[in-house]
């Protein structure tokens, strides 16, 4: 950077080469990025809008990758939902066979001729349904 400073002053100590005679702020010829330091950068003293350009790229750039973090959120929502109605639909299986094992059970073990008889019927009726 050739817009040297001297901290004991707290100022520019160089001269940019080229001044704006009609902007105020550069009349003094120390007028290091427009007085903007912080946002401008102008390291030749030539062009006070190259830390703008970067500023610019970078939000930019940020706003990119938070539109890329906000897809990646919805894909993850997207994959948790699906996630979770797979689970779901596993233990609403699993509830089933087991209610299914405890019926016939319970069927078999209090009457084994009727369990046998609705379980020909459930049969017959399923049969008729093909």
């Amino acid at each position: 950077m050739r817009g040297s400073t001297d901290p004991s002053l707290g100022r520019f100590i160089s001269v940019d080469p080229i001044i704006d005679v009609h902007d105020p702020q550069q009349v003094h010829g120390y007028a290091y990025g427009k007085n903007a330091p912080p946002t401008m950068t102008d390291p030749t003293g030539t062009f006070p809008f190259d830390g703008l350009i970067d500023t610019v790229a970078s939000n930019v750039g940020n706003r990119v990758l938070n539109a890329a973090g906000s897809i990646g959120n919805v894909v993850s929502s997207a994959a948790d939902s699906v996630g979770n109605a797979v689970v779901s639909g596993v233990a609403t299986a699993g509830r089933a066979v087991a209610d299914f094992a405890a019926n016939t059970y319970q069927g078999i073990r209090e009457d084994p001729w009727r369990f046998a008889a609705q379980v020909a019927v459930g049969a017959a009726c399923g049969a008729a349904v093909i």
